[in-house]
């Protein structure tokens, strides 16, 4: 079964109250909505499992999960590890891997919050 999967990234505070009353517009984030591969090319990297042990959440299919600013830097230094540590024979995993460097990167700079509906 096809499913989406969404990565979501306020641009703002608004946002932010706007994504946790559920009634966000799609102009105030960022979304990636990951394909069947890409999810499974970074959970097969223990992306997903990594962040959850680390930050304390649960990223997993039929969960909506939100990583709070105060945990951003942790999943960033998760995945510049992954990305200092490992030698890519496969292109795709490390441009994934640098697509969620860039948007963890994004929403530091915002001081907003990653939220993942699964």
């Amino acid at each position: 079964m096809k499913r989406d999967r969404y990565i979501r990234i306020p641009k703002d505070y608004k946002a932010v109250e706007d994504y946790d009353y559920g009634i966000q517009k799609p102009e105030q984030m960022v979304e990636w909505i990951l394909s069947e591969e890409e999810y499974g090319r970074l959970d097969k990297l223990g992306v997903f499992n990594l962040i959850n042990n680390e930050c304390d959440i649960i990223i997993d299919d039929f969960e909506e999960e939100i990583l709070p600013f105060d945990k951003l830097v942790n999943a960033k230094n998760i995945i510049d590890n992954i990305l200092k540590n490992n030698k890519f024979n496969d292109v795709i995993e490390k441009e994934l891997l640098e697509k969620f460097q860039d948007i963890i990167h994004f929403a530091i700079e915002r001081k907003t919050l990653i939220g993942f509906d699964f």
